[in-house]
């Protein structure tokens, strides 16, 4: 699938992302979370990392997540 056609699709159809590239790696990307999270005092995460909250609440630590504004270009 060539790029533009990829964020195409990405634009057209948002369960895309989540179907085909966030779930597809959830196991091994919790797992591995879990792993560096040992000894951690809070997790940092992000709305796409999906096991940062999985980890968080597996662990019983506080969650600390960004949400970037629609244009955070514009910011700078």
């Amino acid at each position: 699938m060539g790029e533009e056609h990829l964020a195409a699709r990405i634009l057209a159809d948002s369960s895309f992302v989540i179907d085909k590239i966030l779930m597809p790696s959830l196991r091994s990307s919790t797992a591995a979370l879990d792993r560096l999270a040992a000894g951690a005092d809070v997790i940092a995460s992000s709305i796409f990392a999906f096991a940062g909250e999985i980890v968080a609440e597996k662990r019983g630590l506080p969650l600390a997540s960004d949400v970037l504004p629609r244009n955070s270009a514009s910011l700078s």
